[in-house]
């Protein structure tokens, strides 16, 4: 009767147990509050300021979702690049991408995922540069192949 009583009271304490644990994991679960964060940092400021004023007449969008820039019929290959952003997509008069400006996250090395994010671009027809660190404005202008006279793609 003993050992019928102490296991009942021990299986409460088990149970009283599991029910504190589980409304301890309910309440961490609460959000925190929300606050702004810069939308470019530093760095992209200044390759921001660059390519607006080496290309006037052209539209430049930063912090791109390839999901905006592919698509596919298979939602497995959506699915590859859903998270992934492009940091500068720079667009015509007629808003067509032509050309992409991807950043690296280190300045001395190109990372596999760098060159995997590049090669879906490229497969998809976009013109990819990808500089490690800030480009000088001459920099800029070479690699997007500016006329000097007419600030225009050549």
């Amino acid at each position: 009767m003993i050992e019928l009583v102490s296991l009942s009271i021990l299986s409460v304490l088990i149970l009283v147990v599991f029910v504190l644990r589980y409304r301890k994991r309910t309440d961490q679960h609460s959000d925190s509050a929300l606050k702004q964060r810069a939308l470019l940092n530093y760095n992209e400021r200044i390759i921001y300021q660059r390519l607006i004023k080496l290309l006037p007449r052209h539209i430049i969008l930063s912090n791109v979702s390839y999901s905006a820039l592919l698509t596919s019929k298979y939602s497995h290959t959506r699915a590859k690049f859903n998270n992934m952003t492009a940091d500068f997509v720079i667009l015509n008069s007629q808003f067509q991408a032509v050309a992409i400006i991807s950043l690296c996250d280190s300045m001395f090395t190109q990372h596999r995922e760098d060159r995997y994010e590049d090669a879906l671009l490229e497969m998809a027809g976009y013109r990819v540069i990808r500089y490690a660190g800030v480009p000088d404005l001459k920099r800029l202008s070479r690699d997007l192949n500016i006329q000097e006279k007419s600030m225009a793609f050549a």
